[in-house]
């Protein structure tokens, strides 16, 4: 009986070790993408100074807004045109 009680309590120690893994593991991915987006926005803001936007004005703000809509689409899988009978 008393093996039957450590085995039971093995199990459960290791199911409690594997659901903080994958709260573990979610939070990592999150916390990755976050850093991406960041980083996409500092390069989208930097490419419109480039271009001549002046930093903080509504032209730079238009300018990240249309780069941002264009990965947005170029992120969308692309489907084929339904075929016309």
């Amino acid at each position: 009986m008393a093996g039957l009680l450590a085995a039971s309590l093995t199990l459960s120690g290791c199911a409690a070790g594997f659901a903080q893994w994958q709260k573990d593991q979610a939070k990592a991915k999150d916390d990755f993408r976050h850093m991406q987006t960041e980083q996409q926005e500092r390069d989208n803001y930097a490419a419109c100074v480039s271009q001549g936007a002046l930093p903080g004005s509504a032209e730079n703000l238009q300018c990240q807004l249309a780069l941002t809509k264009k990965e947005q689409q170029a992120a969308k899988p692309q489907t084929p045109p339904a075929k016309q009978p």
